[in-house]
């Protein structure tokens, strides 16, 4: 396998970073943008939940890959690491970045926003658990089952 040396991966981690830089300034005036054409839809409520979900997107779907494949405990470690670095990392740092800009960003939402924010990760949890408290429940009766009828194995 080839590997690459140091030069080139701090170029290519440079180019990147630009790349980085330049899609999330679209994002934004694209984002300021559809808030002005749809005054329905908040700022908050479109940065505060749809595009972390977007961008954790990879995350979303390495976790649902592994609980397909039965690994319960990875699938839970790497939900949980999600939002462990959302709610201790990001959201600060948010903050402080908008003080010293001038503009102080409150945690103050809406009631619907509140709601949907407590709610959406408690279900998702909630169904969580439960599918893997079936799951196992299904699977030791099946295996149970298949004691019973071949008492040796």
């Amino acid at each position: 396998m080839a590997k690459m040396n140091g030069v080139a991966a701090l170029i290519l981690l440079a180019v990147v970073t630009i790349f980085a830089y330049l899609t999330a300034e679209h994002l934004v005036s694209s984002l300021e943008g559809m808030v002005e054409a749809n005054p329905k839809v908040s700022k908050e409520w479109i940065t505060l939940i749809i595009i972390p979900i977007i961008s954790n997107a990879a995350e979303h779907t390495t976790a649902l890959i592994v609980a397909r494949k039965g690994k319960f405990d990875l699938a839970m470690s790497v939900a949980v690491g999600s939002c462990i670095q959302i709610a201790f990392l990001v959201i600060p740092i948010l903050i402080l970045v908008a003080w010293g800009m001038g503009k102080p960003l409150t945690l103050l939402f809406d009631p619907m926003e509140t709601v949907v924010c407590f709610l959406l990760p408690s279900v998702w949890c909630w169904t969580l658990i439960l599918s893997c408290r079936f799951s196992s429940s299904r699977s030791s009766s099946s295996s149970s089952l298949l004691r019973m009828e071949n008492p040796t194995g």
